[in-house]
């Protein structure tokens, strides 16, 4: 296989396309697959006919995921020079690896998760809420084996057109008793459950920002429809480490904002990935974030 090229410029040059103005979901997904598969075209040897290819874009919803699945699929499709891995074997993967459902991956857990079910590539991303409103559909195309970036496009996304995918009840299907692990009402991962007395889910991955805006970023997600979502303070994240982390329930991430302040210019940040390790940022700095939010069976 000849060597792949990096095209540093390329892929910044497609990074930035966040600042595009907004599109209807199905010209950003075609869009953004037609610059995909053009960049894996030029960065990827696609002479040795059709190459494997698993998708897997997270999403705020299973039918928002499911009708982004099929269209990309048939995209890459389409092409006529990608073969798609099948959504049980990337289902069975998930499972197996520990990555949890609704859940955006990282470099790493993207390589392991191509390895996995024996792709060439692996595009993987996420569509998220943005904190002005609106979503945001980022897709980074990886070669497996090399672990190498081959392709990366944003786009953003109407409102209008993600919003009908999400509930709108406020009143989500319920049940009488929920245990750690489980899908909050929410669609978060439940990781305090003490009957009669406190249940607490946490979100996917939202995005990377600065303390105050991860605070705004926590505030404005609408998780299965419902309100009531924040950063949680450090000792919150802890316990997602301890409760899903640790017992693998969830795949770990790199530090997460907290919203317990240390002082006037710093706040502090726990490690999902290396036990709770805690640590203190100034404001500024641009960490993960993550949501929590209590409820009641």
């Amino acid at each position: 296989m000849k060597k792949i090229t990096t095209c540093l410029l390329l892929l910044f040059i497609a990074a930035c396309s966040s600042a595009q103005k907004a599109k209807p979901l199905d010209d950003a997904l075609e869009s953004a697959a037609t610059s995909i598969i053009g960049q894996i075209e030029r960065n990827f040897n696609t002479e040795t006919g059709r190459i494997k290819v698993a998708l897997d874009i997270a999403a705020p919803s299973n039918g928002l995921y499911e009708d982004v699945d099929n269209k990309l699929t048939g995209y890459f499709l389409e092409s006529g020079k990608f073969r798609v891995v099948e959504r049980k074997e990337i289902d069975i993967a998930k499972e197996s690896l520990k990555l949890g459902e609704g859940l955006e991956f990282d470099k790493e857990q993207a390589q392991s998760m191509g390895k996995f079910v024996k792709a060439q590539i692996i595009v993987y991303g996420s569509i998220k809420q943005q904190i002005g409103g609106g979503y945001k559909l980022s897709m980074t195309a990886l070669a497996v084996q090399e672990a190498e970036r081959v392709g990366i496009k944003a786009e953003n996304i109407t409102a209008k057109d993600i919003d009908p995918f999400i509930p709108k009840s406020g009143k989500p299907a319920k049940k009488d008793k929920y245990k750690i692990g489980d899908t909050g009402p929410g669609g978060g991962i439940v990781f305090e459950a003490v009957e009669g007395y406190k249940y607490m889910e946490v979100s996917p991955k939202l995005d990377e920002y600065n303390w105050n805006d991860a605070k705004k970023a926590a505030k404005n997600y609408r998780g299965g429809g419902l309100r009531g979502w924040r950063l949680p303070t450090k000792d919150e994240l802890r316990r997602i480490y301890w409760n899903l982390v640790a017992s693998k329930k969830i795949y770990g991430s790199s530090y997460c904002w907290s919203s317990t302040k240390k002082d006037s210019k710093t706040a502090y940040a726990v490690s999902l990935s290396f036990a709770d390790r805690e640590n203190d940022f100034y404001y500024q700095q641009i960490l993960t974030v993550r949501a929590v939010r209590e409820f009641k069976p």
